[in-house]
């Protein structure tokens, strides 16, 4: 902006004040939408788990839809249990996030099988 006279500063004060206001709008509507809960942590049981056609994979459906969320959130996964995650591949990866909810798919590797039975009966 130049100014060159009184009016001209008038002016631009104006601007300013005007682009102050609609970038205190946009950054009131961004904490706006970040109200609530920052980390919101779930589990899931071994009974939530289901088999994966004919493969050595187990997958989740996780499902978020009670938090009302109006976008899909970044969603952070780990496996958790016993011993041999070294031995799985997927834990981390997450499939098909909506707002509502997402999958994880997990294989595993070498010579680990996944074994829902087992570790239904274990969990008993």
């Amino acid at each position: 902006l130049q100014c060159n006279d009184e009016k001209d500063i008038d002016a631009a004060i104006k601007i300013l004040n005007l682009k102050n206001a609609e970038l205190k709008k946009e950054i009131d509507a961004l904490k706006a939408d970040k109200v609530g809960p920052k980390c919101i942590c779930r589990k899931t049981s071994v009974n939530d788990w289901q088999k994966y056609q004919n493969s050595n994979g187990i997958y989740v459906d996780v499902d978020i839809s009670d938090l009302k969320l109006t976008k899909t959130p970044y969603i952070i996964t780990t496996l958790h249990g016993i011993g041999c995650h070294w031995m799985t591949t997927g834990a981390s990866s997450v499939y098909q996030a909506t707002n509502k909810g997402f999958k994880v798919y997990i294989r595993g590797t070498e010579n680990i099988v996944l074994n829902l039975d087992s570790a239904k009966a274990k969990d008993k």
